[in-house]
């Protein structure tokens, strides 16, 4: 009587195994990590916020608009910072606006910052086309303050309701000019910083 040949090796199951012998842990993926965290993710959030053109325009017209009026604030004494947003407030209200007190004080404060913001946006798509602009803000933002007060001294003054005034003294214009070289300085310097040297 002949015994039954034993099966060939290779058609035992793979997993065949004497039961003694524990099976072997299955290996699990790692959970992959987030190549960015929350604070990271936050943190370029908001510098892609920050470094938006919108958001670039806003803030070089606060800091022109601040550099320029505290400048005024300064040179223009002993008149109150009162009269001299009332004196900016007459482009709309006329000789009135001196008698219209903290309102139209406030009106001329913000008509202000206003004019700043749309040079800041002058600022910012001129130096899409000419990005030197935001490269050299030392130079760029002195010679942009100048072209505006001549623009608001040629073209903007004269269209408005301001009381007609006589040609400044060399004094007062070498300080106009100094004021707004300052606001284009600030303007600049800002947008600079904003779009990273580029717009």
């Amino acid at each position: 009587m002949r015994l039954p040949a034993p099966e060939p090796a290779a058609a035992i199951a793979p997993d065949h195994r004497p039961a003694s012998l524990p099976a072997a842990p299955l290996e699990t993926a790692a959970p992959k990590r987030d190549a960015r965290s929350a604070p990271g993710r936050e943190r370029r959030s908001r510098e892609d916020l920050m470094s938006s053109k919108p958001v670039a325009i806003l803030l070089a017209g606060l800091a022109g608009g601040a550099a320029d009026i505290l400048t005024a604030f300064v040179i223009y004494r002993p008149a109150t910072p009162a009269v001299i947003l009332q004196s900016v407030a007459s482009g709309w209200l006329g000789k009135a606006s001196f008698k219209g007190g903290l309102q139209a004080a406030a009106l001329g404060l913000v008509s202000h910052f206003a004019i700043a913001v749309i040079f800041a946006a002058i600022f910012v798509l001129a130096a899409g086309q000419a990005p030197v602009l935001l490269k050299k803000p030392l130079i760029a933002g002195p010679v942009f303050g100048i072209c505006v007060y001549g623009i608001m001294n040629a073209i903007v003054v004269p269209l408005s309701n301001a009381p007609e005034r006589h040609a400044p003294t060399a004094v007062m214009l070498g300080l106009g000019l100094l004021a707004h070289v300052l606001f284009g300085l600030a303007l600049a310097f800002t947008a600079s910083r904003m779009l990273g040297g580029k717009a």
